[in-house]
């Protein structure tokens, strides 16, 4: 019966799911956490209900029910919360327990208290690649970029051997062009240690190679790699983007679609706002057919970067038409586009005008929003319609 609701969870029928839970004539440990793990997925905050009905039902939370509890907070950055169930989980003599260690540690990294998750790792009596993995994620999380490369030193001299999520994780600290000498010793470690095949380090590590400027080397890369999946595509294309080769980018794009493969949301938004970036009109139009022709224009987020990208290039009138044909799901995002648009155009009636439109709709202006109104009319001299627009 677990393991039927396990797979109805799976394949995404909840509601038999619950049916199936509800008609068990008896629950164990197991049938709770794998209810919890669902909820607790889906920051769903009737976990902590859940968990009440359990005790009270009268069974003993285990070592996997603390884990998915202290994930669930860390998701939702409840760190009281957290604070509460380590109180029982240290009662109840779970809190060495490897597995419940390292989703502590996940939870204070995730809560913003790096000191109080390293003092958490420190004392896991056999701490395993999972656990070291879990505090190098968590200084990266909080920009402790020193005590990150700090571990990873001592964790390879230590003769344990790392994963692909370990490389990926200290890549991630590789930000800045003070970290290229560390970047290449990292790509060292790479390849003796045999993952050069792996896509997901190799994206990686292109991405790492994006961040220094070194187009060349992430061309090294992709061009190494036998097979190629979405997530490599989106690297390079994002890393000459961030090179300023608009052209390139696009090019490679058309060479992903040609390779019968689909782009998806993050590497159209990611041309498209080098394009805005670079005020690359003739790219702006030609990457708009090719979300038109594979029908991602109904896309919210990419249709914000086009009606953002047309306004940078300056071509308001596009950005108005893309604005219309988006606009029947209606969403903050869009409208704040379209305001921040006009604004830049310093066109206040019609960024006015959204702003009223956006309230007929019953979307509920932003933080953002307002700033962009108001600082449109302040640098205009337009107090009046400044006032109006709070007001109206």
């Amino acid at each position: 019966m677990n393991s039927l609701v396990d797979m109805y969870f799976k394949v995404g029928e909840k509601a038999s799911a619950l049916k199936v839970f509800s008609q068990m004539h008896e629950k164990d440990v197991a049938s709770w956490n794998t209810m919890l793990s669902e909820f607790a997925h889906d920051g769903d905050a009737m976990v902590v209900d859940l968990f009440t009905r359990m005790l009270r039902a009268g069974l003993h939370p285990n070592r996997i029910t603390f884990s998915i509890l202290f994930r669930f907070c860390g998701l939702l950055v409840d760190l009281s919360l957290g604070f509460q169930f380590y109180c029982l989980a240290y009662h109840l003599g779970f809190t060495d327990e490897p597995i419940v260690a390292n989703s502590l540690i996940n939870l204070f990294s995730k809560c913003g208290k790096p000191d109080i998750a390293n003092s958490i790792f420190i004392v896991i009596p056999r701490q395993s690649i999972t656990s070291w993995n879990e505090i190098i994620m968590g200084f990266n999380l909080n920009g402790c970029t020193m005590e990150a490369l700090e571990l990873f030193a001592n964790l390879w001299k230590s003769g344990m051997k790392v994963d692909e999520c370990t490389i990926c994780s200290i890549l991630g600290t590789c930000t800045g062009v003070e970290h290229i000498a560390v970047g290449r010793k990292i790509h060292g470690v790479i390849i003796k240690s045999g993952f050069c095949s792996q896509n997901f380090v190799c994206s990686s590590l292109i991405n790492t190679y994006g961040r220094f400027g070194f187009v060349e080397d992430c061309f090294i890369i992709f061009r190494g790699i036998e097979r190629l999946d979405l997530a490599l595509w989106g690297a390079m294309i994002s890393s000459l983007v961030r090179g300023g080769r608009i052209n390139q980018s696009l090019d490679l794009m058309k060479s992903l679609i040609k390779d019968g493969q689909k782009p998806y949301e993050f590497i159209l938004g990611s041309i498209l706002n080098g394009c805005a970036d670079a005020a690359a009109y003739t790219q702006t139009k030609s990457v708009h057919s090719i979300i038109i022709k594979i029908g991602f224009e109904m896309n919210l987020c990419i249709a914000s970067a086009v009606i953002d990208a047309y306004a940078k290039c300056g071509d308001i009138e596009s950005s108005r038409i893309a604005f219309n044909q988006s606009v029947r799901y209606a969403d903050c995002i869009l409208f704040n586009t379209m305001i921040v648009a006009y604004a830049q155009h310093g066109l206040v009636t019609e960024a006015i005008g959204i702003l009223e439109e956006m309230k007929r709709s019953n979307l509920q202006p932003s933080h953002s929003t307002f700033v962009s109104v108001i600082s449109m009319c302040s640098h205009l001299g337009l107090v009046e319609q400044g006032q109006n627009s709070l007001t109206r």
